[in-house]
């Protein structure tokens, strides 16, 4: 395995093979399963595939381990939407409020 947070694998070919990327992170998620990096990329993978659900999960646990990411303003209005479209309000609110914060 190239790196232990997956970019390696996300980056490769620019995207095409992304069930071997998925594969590579999987198998770094076993092996450091508080790696940020590793969250944030399955997150996009699963977003890239229309895996919602998955993808959701992967960034909720992105940012619960690595709140002062960089990225974690993106993700967290990009999970704000996702949650209003799917009449998540509450939740919606909860992400959209936070990613608007310094």
């Amino acid at each position: 395995m190239e790196a232990v947070d997956g970019v390696d694998a996300v980056e490769r070919g620019g995207g095409e093979d992304l069930e071997g990327a998925e594969r590579e992170l999987l198998a770094a998620r076993d092996l450091a399963p508080d790696e940020p990096g590793v969250r944030y990329n399955l997150g996009k993978i699963y977003e890239l595939t229309k895996r919602d659900a998955e993808s959701v999960a992967e960034y909720e646990r992105f940012i619960r381990l690595s709140p002062d990411d960089a990225r974690g303003n993106n993700i967290r209005a990009r999970l704000g939407l996702w949650y209003e479209n799917h009449d998540r309000l509450d939740e919606a609110n909860a992400r959209l409020a936070t990613s608007a914060s310094p």
